[in-house]
């Protein structure tokens, strides 16, 4: 007999929620080393900027106090950065030991968006992102928005890592729009890197949890990402009834409509619908502006338009994309896969094996197994010709959506009075 009385349970145990710690920042010759391969003249001054964020954010709070000597010499005013940025960076040179985490999340933020912008400065934009994340480390969004910076410039890792650390934060403060945001974000990674079954898990994670929560916007996200996914893999009629749903989840206000309108224009296009994309794709133009979003439209536009026969409106589109300075990002390959398709309707075997040519090659060093797939069958149309497919007559449906979506887009760009 034991000596003492078994222990039994009093109750169920507390669960404590693992959270992912975000990945060191990259130390390697140094810290911020890869920026100064980026910045000249007076942006090199980011290279300070950084190093003495990283420091600050590696430093116990209670330990901060005379971390930097206040009078130290340091370049303010910079060509590109927000003066706000600039501001928030003194205080936490001045005032390390009061300096609001959030004010330094948002410098940091601020610069990154900066980089991106600029184009070119990947490293830059990363580096700045993944201090944001880390100054304010409960910050499930900034988390998150860490993880899309990596997306965007193919480090596909630490998008993951970022992403996982997200989720986790969002979940154990029950923030559950970030959450959903997190399975959304995931999801358009796996997605771009040709993985369908990983994705399509991460959408419909999203779409329970927006269900579950009463989140209209993420649930209007969510149903829009599943559409362009069976777009992806051929299931044209699933697509047509994610983009309804989507529609009336987003509803005409919504910020990202003519995104949106753009996606749902390119299902149509897929299914040589033309009559009911080209009009859609012509009504985005003055509201997408964005460069690298730009090229994208230019070039669905133009495959519309060749489908019609409107060579003239696809050699304008043809202009813009390949005007577009080769800055690698994710709608590249796919925009030269598309213009390819247009010139290929029109006849034009060389151009279409040009630009195809240039996707298979961006889109494999990228990672983006989808654009690649795309790219492949384009050569291989080149290389064995057949006679143009005719378009087709959309069915009513696809009319009715197309109407409304034009009028939205219509209603979006006219001048308010």
């Amino acid at each position: 007999m034991l000596l003492t009385e078994r222990p039994e349970p009093t109750g169920a145990r507390k669960r404590h929620r693992r959270i992912l710690p975000g990945p060191s920042l990259a130390t390697r010759p140094f810290e911020g080393a890869a920026l100064l391969d980026e910045l000249e003249g007076t942006r090199g001054a980011l290279f300070t900027w950084a190093r003495d964020v990283a420091l600050w954010v590696q430093t116990p709070p209670d330990q901060r106090s005379g971390l930097f000597w206040p009078d130290a010499p340091r370049v303010l005013d910079l060509q590109g950065p927000s003066a706000r940025a600039a501001a928030a960076l003194r205080g936490l040179w001045t005032h390390p030991e009061s300096v609001r985490s959030a004010a330094v999340a948002e410098a940091c933020t601020s610069i990154s968006e900066w980089a991106e912008n600029e184009g070119g400065l990947a490293s830059t934009a990363i580096y700045f992102a993944e201090l944001a994340a880390s100054a304010s480390e409960d910050d499930a969004l900034l988390a998150l928005a860490a993880g899309r910076v990596n997306r965007r410039y193919a480090v596909y890792e630490r998008a993951r890592h970022w992403y996982e650390r997200g989720i986790d934060l969002a979940r154990a403060h029950a923030d559950r729009p970030a959450q959903a945001a997190g399975y959304l974000s995931w999801g358009n990674m796996e997605f771009q890197r040709g993985r369908h079954a990983s994705a399509r898990r991460f959408f419909v994670r999203a779409w329970r949890t927006a269900r579950k929560f009463h989140l209209r916007e993420e649930g209007g996200a969510a149903r829009h990402n599943l559409m362009t996914l069976a777009l992806e893999r051929g299931k044209f009629d699933e697509a047509q009834d994610h983009a309804l749903a989507a529609f009336g989840f987003y509803g005409r206000q919504h910020g990202r409509m003519p995104y949106f309108a753009h996606d749902v224009a390119q299902l149509w296009a897929w299914q040589r619908f033309y009559s009911a994309a080209y009009p859609v794709f012509l009504a985005a133009v003055p509201l997408i502006t964005h460069p690298k979003e730009r090229i994208k439209l230019l070039a669905n536009l133009g495959r519309a338009a060749a489908g019609l026969g409107e060579s003239q409106v696809f050699f304008d589109a043809w202009q813009g994309v390949t005007a577009y300075v080769p800055r690698p990002n994710e709608h590249l390959a796919e925009a030269y896969v598309n213009i390819g398709e247009g010139a290929l309707l029109l006849g034009l075997a060389a151009q279409a094996h040009d630009v195809g040519s240039r996707a298979l090659a961006l889109a494999r060093e990228r990672g983006e197994s989808s654009t690649e797939a795309q790219a492949e069958a384009l050569l291989s149309k080149v290389r064995t010709p057949t006679a143009p497919l005719v378009p087709l007559e959309p069915p009513d449906t696809v009319k009715a959506l197309s109407r409304w979506l034009l009028q939205t887009l219509q209603e979006r760009a006219a001048p308010s009075m």
